[in-house]
């Protein structure tokens, strides 16, 4: 291996470390009920740092390509970041089980919300969308379209009580 190689490896690892340590963190809080680490969060780091967890495999395994949109005018947003990453890892794979295999697009998008205070975070995919029958129920707990043995049909259920405890929301459409 090169130094820059060798480098890039020592980075991953100091990197994933810290990643560990807030997942134990975070494991503590829900075992003691402290409640979520609430502190100001760039956005825009949110999404890299969801990225960093998915990104390579989704890249390599699944030819995906992320597209990034971010809005330069965002403010930093109180909250606990382990949790908003849990909600956008949700989100990025069930945009990975969307597209066909052969690969496909996640756009990534972060902006202001028109007429109101607020920021937002999209995820988009070029999928297939949700089936008509099942799009009323998708954040309702075991709801999935997902074959028996892949989901568990609580990640966007999960994903909507954070988001709602955050004073946010989360929202789905069929484009």
């Amino acid at each position: 291996l090169t130094d820059e190689e060798l480098l890039h490896y020592a980075q991953m690892i100091d990197h994933s470390a810290w990643r560990c340590a807030r997942l134990i963190r975070t494991m503590r809080q829900y075992t003691y009920m402290n409640g979520p680490e609430l502190v100001p969060c760039d956005l825009q780091q949110l999404v890299e740092s969801a990225l960093v967890l998915v990104g390579y495999e989704f890249e390599r395994r699944y030819n995906i390509v992320f597209e990034r949109r971010f809005a330069d005018d965002l403010d930093p947003v109180p909250c606990d970041q382990n949790q908003l990453t849990q909600v956008l890892i949700n989100l990025l794979i069930n945009a990975r089980d969307a597209i066909p295999y052969e690969g496909g697009v996640i756009r990534l998008t972060t902006g202001r919300l028109p007429d109101e205070q607020g920021q937002f975070i999209m995820v988009s995919d070029s999928g297939r969308g949700i089936d008509a029958e099942l799009f009323p129920r998708i954040f309702d707990p075991f709801v999935t379209n997902k074959p028996v043995d892949e989901g568990t049909g609580l990640g966007l259920s999960i994903a909507a009580e954070i988001m709602e405890y955050h004073g946010g929301r989360i929202e789905a459409q069929n484009n």
